[in-house]
């Protein structure tokens, strides 16, 4: 979550029984488990008990204060259970019965942006310090812990058996649910949003606007989508590689290179477009003698 959108407190209280007054009253059925509801990040409840005739009758039922922070609560709740789990920026994993009695709160290390997610008997959750936990929901006790290669403000994905997770780092993580381990990982830009899953793919979208697609068993990368374009028809060439690829060109020669590498192309297969001379000799560094270069006036587009 971009830092202009995070919500700031000095104290933060939980207001999240307005929205689940009519749902918790069958918590089972109404269970959100994880950042919008499950793994395919839906936002759907099951819960046939909320309905467009009564929402408009939900009322704030309870709120409770967490920690003194400098940003109060981001991270959104999970409900499972009988049970309500949130972060809080004072570096803490709340839990709460539904009726607003504090269970527990157990330190993460760092301030919690991350919302949790609920498995198994097992809450997850990352923090700023970049620790990611596996905690029992009955008590808080700690089921294990790893620390990641930064800041953890995306909300942890869990299906299949494993959580994955993206650091702002620029790693893309998939760790045993059970243990922690790491299955696999995977370099992409600098993540802070949660990834989704379907039909046995990861879904995660990272800073560079890039959008990745991962088999969820193995890491092999599916696709990705960055910003570049397709020219269909006439087998001109394979790919643009527009201007956006390439920031201060002068210094950053090597992110045409990079957008050819994630696309799986060798750099005769590509045409890199500029938008002026340094430019150009950036590119012609990236893709080599071999491949297209192209200089485009971007204003009049000769």
């Amino acid at each position: 979550m971009p830092p202009g959108f995070r919500r700031r407190a000095t104290v933060a209280r939980i207001l999240i029984a307005a929205i689940l007054a009519v749902v918790l009253a069958t918590p089972a059925s109404g269970a959100w488990r994880q950042f919008h509801a499950g793994p395919a990040r839906l936002g759907i409840s099951s819960d046939r008990s909320l309905s467009p005739s009564n929402i408009g009758r939900l009322r704030v039922k309870w709120s409770r204060a967490t920690g003194n922070s400098a940003e109060g609560i981001n991270s959104s709740a999970a409900v499972v259970d009988g049970r309500v789990f949130v972060g809080s920026d004072d570096g803490r994993l709340y839990a709460f019965g539904v009726g607003g009695a504090r269970l527990w709160a157990k330190p993460v290390g760092g301030a919690v942006r991350s919302s949790p997610a609920v498995s198994d008997g097992v809450v997850y959750v990352g923090s700023d310090h970049g620790h990611l936990q596996a905690r029992a929901v009955g008590s808080g006790s700690l089921r294990w812990s790893r620390t990641l290669n930064g800041v953890i403000s995306s909300s942890p994905l869990v299906a299949e058996h494993r959580v994955y997770i993206g650091t702002r780092g620029g790693t893309f993580y998939a760790l045993k649910a059970s243990t922690g381990a790491i299955v696999w990982k995977k370099s992409v830009w600098s993540v802070w949003d949660a990834a989704a899953y379907r039909g046995g793919v990861v879904y995660v979208g990272s800073d560079r606007s890039r959008v990745w697609a991962f088999d969820a068993d193995t890491g092999a990368r599916r696709w990705v989508a960055p910003l570049v374009r397709q020219l269909m028809g006439d087998g001109i060439a394979e790919t643009i590689v527009t201007p956006d690829d390439l920031t201060r060109p002068g210094r950053e020669p090597d992110l045409h290179g990079h957008a050819l590498w994630e696309l799986g192309l060798a750099p005769e297969a590509a045409l890199a477009v500029a938008g002026t001379p340094r430019g150009l000799r950036a590119v012609d560094d990236a893709v080599g003698h071999a491949g297209e270069a192209v200089l485009v006036d971007v204003v009049g587009g000769r």
